[in-house]
């Protein structure tokens, strides 16, 4: 079978369904999963049991226990309904779900330019001016997006961040730095938990933004990729003037001591 959506049970298998007996509800080779019906229902239950009954006889000496395959086989099918879903809505629905992730992300976006922008507020404006200036110019849109990888709807989401190729290593540097400050001082510096909740999990991945660069940042800002064509040159438009990609002295000390413990829990990126 191609698709697992392809052999639903008919209505008069679920009318003559009786969870309270031993019969089963069906066979490994007339198997009747069914999207339509939550994935912990009677039905889909009785299923999972004749799926692990089969996998445990075709895999004789498999370390795991009955109920370890079933609830697995729960876990998988959870996710199967939800592409089973996606794949019935209609051109409306979609358009109005893609309209909220996206929305959604941008959400994100702003959040992390404004922990960023309050940080270089409070710890960096008043020995270097030209970083609220240069953070300003930055945007929104230099921020990293992510999208979440949350795929069996349990525990808690993880975001995989798409990356921004255009940007600079030198300047990805900066901003986690303003990141690893904005944890130090969300836990006043002694890792005591602030007002808010938790920053939610993003960790790297391979998936690159598709959003341009940002045009008319100083020539530091790019990565070499983004600026060796001549026509991406002269679309970006870099700017031929310094900016300060090197953090002061006393605001290294905050990373180095906070860095270990913080930094490693959760990034914004």
């Amino acid at each position: 079978m191609d698709t697992p959506f392809g052999n639903f049970p008919s209505d008069a298998d679920l009318a003559s369904f009786n969870p309270r007996t031993t019969r089963p509800c069906c066979t490994p080779d007339d198997f009747k999963w069914d999207p339509r019906l939550g994935p912990r229902s009677p039905w889909n239950k009785a299923v999972a049991e004749v799926f692990a009954a089969d996998f445990m006889a075709s895999h004789q000496g498999l370390q795991s226990t009955k109920k370890e395959v079933v609830d697995q086989w729960l876990t998988h099918t959870t996710y199967l309904q939800r592409v089973y879903k996606d794949q019935h809505k209609s051109n409306v629905q979609r358009t109005l779900l893609t309209q909220k992730h996206r929305q959604q992300e941008r959400h994100r976006s702003v959040g992390t330019y404004l922990r960023r922008h309050s940080v270089v507020t409070e710890l960096i404006a008043q020995t270097d001016p030209a970083a609220l200036k240069f953070i300003e110019a930055l945007g929104v849109q230099s921020m990293s997006s992510d999208e979440s990888d949350h795929e069996a709807g349990r525990g808690q989401p993880t975001y995989l961040i798409r990356q921004k190729s255009w940007r600079s290593p030198a300047l990805v540097a900066w901003l986690r730095v303003l990141d690893c400050l904005h944890l130090f001082m969300r836990y006043n510096g002694g890792y005591l938990a602030s007002q808010g909740g938790w920053p939610h999990f993003r960790r790297q991945s391979d998936r690159m933004s598709g959003k341009p660069a940002v045009k008319r940042l100083p020539l530091a800002c790019y990565a070499v990729s983004a600026i060796e064509d001549p026509f991406e040159r002269n679309f970006i438009e870099p700017l031929s003037v310094p900016v300060n990609l090197v953090h002061p002295e006393r605001i290294s000390t905050y990373v180095v001591v906070g860095k270990t413990y913080l930094l490693l829990l959760t990034r914004f990126d």
